[in-house]
């Protein structure tokens, strides 16, 4: 069975169709290695709800924005037109007039038909008002067919309700276990109700729902009605809901049977209000999470293999107050590319900031702030996809079909955490000594970056060294990363705290 190149998610789409040529929908193409970016002539709109479709070659095959349902040629598609109908007055205001738009985060993904090369099954969130009675969300199926005689495809059943009647949080999905089927996961966002729905995707198409009754942990009704983001972890062992203002909970997941155990909390001791973040991903390698909070102004990392996640809290990114025209270039929305990077886009503007190296402990994970620059305007939309190169799962009783291989977590090897540096005193008034692992090689330095990752200083090490004395003097009080590198490779790194 052909899995390997699974390029379902190299191309994302963004932006709004304008004649401005720096207001253009625009593709961010995945499939050199290199981030290529195309404005194009596509038809559409992407404020939050965005969601697109590769071949496994990583060829476009549709796009959605909520509103319509577009083909690779960038218009309606037949019969795609007026999705999450019928059209309400939610609907109206959101998909008609300027810059129409679903506004609904992680509203929508494709999954392949297992067994088909033709089938594609849309999930998507009728969002907000447009649900009727007015104030629910509902969750949605579009059946695509790309067997058409143009090959551009068409919607073959558009808008079949799921569920429907109540409000439900945004859905996510995860390979079953035998490789080849789908889980597709939601819960009722209700606290008289904590209920979890999960329906199985085959080639005969979709079966359920499946109830797990009383599986997710009700904290409130604040926290139980509102969560943001709902995702597995690469691996898709376990499943994470996030809320804006509250924090996150991990929970096992059995890929096999799609239920939930053992949940981690990590939550704010005060409640309400002090997060207020936007966005939650995960490393390629599933053990540190990703949040934003704080206003939007913080990254935080936490590490799953801690013995106490809560505890293990380490932010790795402060915002650094860059502005365009007096827009806050600030931490926005989070998406985990095909090349194992994590990208992070503000609300607005020409700009994207990049965690280089996700699968990396605290400072070490490299985050680059507005490190992209875009060619067009982005207004905070990224795709959701889940982990298409995620396969069986070895010596399980459901591992019965016999697919094996393809990489389970990120199509680009990550790289071992560098050796850890020796730094003393720590904490540090004037001068801190750094101890270096191995006799330092041609051309090594040392450099020392803020929280924000900002490089304020630089020492060449002499071939051979194996220390160095760093002076601090000069810097405000704060943590501190210290790397020691030599041609692009980081050979230790440390954390040292200035205190005055």
């Amino acid at each position: 069975m052909p899995l390997y190149a699974q390029k379902h998610d190299n191309l994302w789409i963004y932006g709004q169709q304008t004649n401005l040529p720096q207001v253009k929908v625009t593709t961010i193409n995945f499939n050199n290695g290199d981030l290529e970016f195309q404005p194009t002539e596509f038809e559409g709109t992407f404020v939050a709800f965005t969601s697109s479709m590769c071949d496994t070659s990583g060829n476009l095959l549709f796009y959605t924005n909520g509103c319509h349902l577009y083909n690779a040629l960038g218009k309606v598609m037949l019969n795609g037109d007026t999705l999450n109908s019928p059209p309400s007055s939610y609907w109206q205001s959101h998909c008609t007039g300027f810059g129409p738009s679903f506004r609904y985060n992680q509203g929508a993904f494709a999954l392949p038909r297992p067994g088909s090369n033709t089938l594609y099954d849309l999930f998507h969130m009728n969002a907000g008002k447009s649900a009727e009675p007015p104030g629910l969300i509902s969750l949605l199926h579009t059946l695509i067919d790309m067997n058409t005689p143009d090959g551009l495809g068409k919607a073959t059943e558009k808008d079949v309700p799921l569920l429907a009647g109540e409000t439900y949080e945004p859905a996510a999905a995860v390979r079953h276990g035998n490789g080849r089927d789908w889980w597709i996961v939601l819960p009722n966002a209700q606290t008289s109700k904590p209920v979890l729905y999960r329906y199985l995707l085959t080639p005969e198409g979709l079966s359920g729902p499946y109830l797990q009754e009383g599986a997710f942990q009700v904290i409130d009704s604040l926290f139980y009605g509102g969560a943001q983001v709902l995702t597995f972890t690469p691996d898709g062992k376990k499943l994470i809901q996030y809320h804006i203002y509250y924090g996150f909970i991990a929970y096992d997941f059995d890929r096999c049977t799609g239920l939930i155990s053992n949940p981690v909390r990590v939550l704010s001791p005060v409640k309400y209000n002090t997060w207020e973040g936007l966005d939650l991903e995960v490393s390629p390698n599933s053990r540190f999470v990703y949040v934003i909070m704080g206003k939007q102004a913080k990254i935080v990392q936490y590490d799953l293999h801690a013995p106490n996640v809560a505890l293990s809290g380490d932010t790795v990114a402060v915002y650094d107050g860059f502005e365009y025209n007096q827009n806050p270039i600030s931490f926005g929305w989070m998406e985990r590319g095909p090349d194992g990077k994590i990208y992070v886009v503000p609300g607005c503007c020409f700009y994207m900031h990049v965690i280089e190296s996700p699968d990396l402990k605290g400072a070490a994970c490299d985050v680059r702030q507005h490190s992209v620059e875009l060619p067009t305007w982005i207004y905070g939309s990224l795709p959701y996809f889940p982990n298409y190169r995620l396969y069986d799962l070895p010596d399980s009783p459901c591992d019965t079909l016999g697919i094996n291989g393809g990489p389970t977590v990120s199509v680009a090897p990550q790289p071992e955490p560098p050796p850890a540096l020796r730094l003393y005193p720590n904490p540090a008034t004037d001068r801190v000594r750094v101890l270096l692992p191995a006799p330092a090689p041609p051309g090594a330095e040392v450099l020392l970056t803020d929280v924000a990752g900002r490089v304020v200083a630089r020492q060449p090490l002499p071939a051979g060294a194996s220390e160095a004395l760093l002076s601090v003097t000069q810097y405000p009080a704060g943590l501190y990363l210290v790397r020691v590198q030599a041609a692009g490779a980081v050979l230790g790194a440390g954390k040292v705290s200035v205190v005055r």
